[in-house]
């Protein structure tokens, strides 16, 4: 699904990727983990083709890619439903409704036809969920998605990006928080200094994932 292949990518005489792989196969759910500064956020603009890399090459296996950035910008004068009308409409996803996709990510109705800039923090956060999982896009991207959520709101996050994996998607999600990437992937890259540190295989239900990618990120970081 994404190949992107010794890429690297500069600011100046700053090195924000440094001739970095990865290869994410159809179906895998996908965790990006490091410190600030890593090179994640640089990767996801690269895959999504918002930049170039300097040298390498990036391959996307389909035209169909759902994205929600740490920090979404949104038409602040209209509503949350009338932002999602229009995503489905631009995707010609006629199987949905703006209803339903807001209902899902659990944005309250009474929020539903209120302006995108009177929401709350975690309203916005919602509201842009909602845009990134309108329509049926095989790819789904994330960047720091629960940032802004409480406890409830990041559980229900887990169980619907869960629920898109078991039907088919491909997902991508860079996160601080660990126990959330630990409960959620079945894969996290480790990355820092614009490198693949490190990569940690998890299985369902394994109890000690927290812990382990914890004492990665901690013993990568004091290297470093």
């Amino acid at each position: 699904m994404i190949r992107c292949e010794e890429i690297s990518k500069h600011y100046g005489a700053t090195v924000a990727l440094n001739v970095l792989s990865l290869h994410v196969a159809n179906g895998e759910i996908v965790g990006l983990l490091g410190i600030n500064g890593a090179g994640k956020s640089t990767l996801i603009k690269l895959i999504l083709g918002f930049l170039q890399p300097d040298t390498g090459s990036v391959t996307l296996d389909t035209p169909s890619v759902g994205y929600m950035p740490e920090i979404a910008s949104m038409p602040e004068t209209i509503s949350p439903l009338a932002f999602i009308n229009l995503a489905l409409r631009l995707r010609q996803a006629d199987n949905q409704n703006a209803a339903a996709c807001l209902t899902e990510i659990g944005l309250n109705k009474q929020a539903w036809n209120k302006p995108i800039r009177q929401l709350s923090k975690g309203m916005r956060q919602r509201t842009a969920l909602a845009f990134a999982l309108a329509g049926d896009s095989r790819l789904l991207i994330f960047d720091e998605p629960m940032s802004g959520l409480d406890a409830l709101g990041r559980l229900h996050l887990i169980d619907l990006l869960s629920q898109r994996h078991q039907q088919g998607a491909t997902i991508l999600i860079c996160s601080h928080i660990v126990p959330d990437l630990a409960r959620l992937t079945q894969r996290v890259i480790l990355m820092g200094q614009g490198q693949i540190l490190e990569e940690f295989k998890l299985l369902q239900g394994d109890s000690g994932a927290t812990e382990r990618l914890e004492s990665g990120l901690l013993t990568r970081a004091a290297n470093q």
